[in-house]
């Protein structure tokens, strides 16, 4: 009985401690899904030049924007840790996803100066303007949005207006 019971037991914690590794190997990926850009790049074989620099770009606008989010998410985590919020676990999660992007940034240099001597200084100078012309694309559809909005609004207040009576049917839209 005794040994029925001790081999379950210890076969309970074998499969326990298994379950937990394979847990621990699914947290391996970073904050950010992998760069999909860079992945590209890679697989580019038989093209041009130009080609493999505007991927390569590409892959830097992605690092830039990712590593300005995780400088705007920085201190807020901190401050979340630090009133055990959240975990120190989740914290050393965070700053290691802050380290792989430093070492992506390494890489998308030691790749520019392979394609363009000295490219690597101003990759991503370019990447960041880009970034910041991607940044004010949506703020302006979101002006078209809104405006779309409050015309629909406006169009809807008067027709409920109509039905209650409130407002004459010539003074319709």
């Amino acid at each position: 009985m005794f040994l029925v019971i001790g081999s379950i037991l210890i076969s309970g914690i074998i499969l326990l401690f298994f379950w937990l590794k394979s847990l621990s190997k699914k947290q391996t990926e970073g904050w950010f899904p992998p760069n999909e850009e860079l992945e590209s790049y890679y697989n580019l074989t038989n093209v041009s030049i130009t080609q493999k620099q505007k991927a390569l770009l590409a892959a830097a606008v992605t690092t830039i924007q990712r590593i300005e989010e995780l400088e705007n998410e920085r201190d807020p985590v901190f401050e979340l840790s630090q009133d055990h919020i959240i975990s120190f676990d989740l914290l050393n999660f965070f700053e290691k996803s802050i380290s792989d992007l430093e070492v992506e940034k390494m890489v998308i240099c030691s790749e520019a100066d392979s394609l363009k001597d000295d490219w690597s200084n101003s990759i991503f100078r370019e990447a960041e303007v880009m970034a910041s012309k991607i940044k004010k694309i949506p703020n302006k559809k979101v002006s078209i949005d809104e405006a779309l909005f409050n015309k629909k609004r406006e169009t809807l207040e008067k027709k409920i207006q109509i039905k209650l009576g409130l407002i004459n049917e010539v003074n319709k839209i």
